[in-house]
């Protein structure tokens, strides 16, 4: 299914260096938020380089968003639920968006000259609601981490954090895998290198669960 999933994008899409032309891009990002607008500007840019041994490290890859709900009246009616409270279903699109902007990071060898794999989410899972108020009175900023890759898989952990005290209030992990433009099969991607505790920790928490799928 993912290699048909893969095919079928493929072929919707031009075979360019970066995610999107100017022209797709602009159309979608009518149906986008500032955030999801931004992520996907992300991918338009030039990647960090490689380590020497080809491998990457979780910074290379980290993607940050504020949300600053206090002083931007729009983003937060763009954001408001019928709960008067910060809208899921919206925060879960941003966080995909998010997701896949890390994996590209990642995936990109920063040579314009070749052509990044394709990504395809295989799953969202782990969906943690830490602070079911959610509330439009506070700013968060949005952290998207990369915490296993596998041969061709990446898994990535995405987390709306209150901004005032970086307490965790939604979270969720994205797994992706990357196929060959070709169609032809899987796509090797960069190893990753933690570098931190934390990196270590969440890395080894992610490679205990994948080695029980």
């Amino acid at each position: 299914r993912l290699r048909a999933a893969a095919r079928r994008f493929q072929r919707a899409a031009p075979r360019v260096r970066r995610a999107a032309s100017s022209t797709a891009a602009s159309s979608a990002a009518t149906h986008r938020t500032s955030v999801t607008q931004h992520l996907w500007k992300l991918r338009e840019g030039a990647a960090p380089p490689l380590n020497a041994d080809g491998s990457r490290a979780p910074a290379h890859s980290r993607v940050e968003v504020a949300y600053d709900l206090t002083s931007d009246a729009e983003l937060r009616n763009r954001y408001e639920s019928a709960f008067g409270t910060l809208r899921v279903g919206r925060l879960l699109e941003d966080m995909d968006a998010l997701a896949g902007s890390v994996a590209y990071l990642h995936v990109d060898d920063g040579d314009p000259e070749s052509d990044p794999p394709i990504l395809v989410t295989a799953s969202m899972e782990r969906l943690e609601i830490r602070d079911a108020r959610l509330r439009l009175d506070e700013d968060y900023r949005l952290v998207g981490s990369l915490v296993w890759a596998g041969r061709s898989s990446l898994e990535i952990v995405a987390e709306l954090r209150h901004k005032d005290d970086d307490a965790v209030a939604l979270s969720a992990a994205f797994t992706f895998v990357a196929r060959k433009r070709d169609g032809s099969g899987a796509a090797a991607v960069p190893a990753l290198v933690p570098e931190t505790a934390d990196e270590q920790a969440r890395h080894a928490a992610a490679a205990a669960l994948q080695a029980k799928r």
